[in-house]
């Protein structure tokens, strides 16, 4: 199972220009998402941590039309203990090799809390 744990290392810029009598939003953020995957073998229970930086996150990431996305990079030294098989499973249920990531991967569920993020945004005026 695989366990976001934290954000971190949020940086970046959000902005509000008019342009034309019309309020843009904007925004270009990175961060860092850390992560825990879980998983049992006849050792018991194991984990390995890691972490999958954001770059390039900006407002155009949502727009339709637009062929922007987000720079991911995965960080997880341990992930060389894992067999074949568990490393291939965990960086599909990680989901940081495409954007948009596929359903069911955790960075489909980060995607989803984002959006809600940028909606929130151009709500806020």
């Amino acid at each position: 199972a695989i366990d976001i744990e934290d954000v971190d290392s949020v940086e970046g810029d959000a902005w509000k220009p008019v342009s034309r009598g019309r309020r843009l939003h904007m925004f270009d953020l990175s961060f860092k998402i850390k992560f825990t995957f879980k998983w049992m073998d006849s050792s018991g229970q194991r984990q390995i941590k890691g972490s999958i930086e954001v770059t390039d996150f900006t407002h155009d990431v949502f727009a339709e039309g637009v062929a922007s996305k987000p720079d991911l990079r995965l960080s997880c030294p341990d992930l060389r203990v894992l067999d074949a098989g568990r490393k291939q499973a965990t960086e599909a249920a990680l989901g940081h090799k495409s954007w948009p990531p596929a359903a069911g991967t955790a960075m489909k569920a980060v995607e989803e809390k984002l959006k809600s993020w940028a909606a929130e945004y151009e709500k806020a005026g």
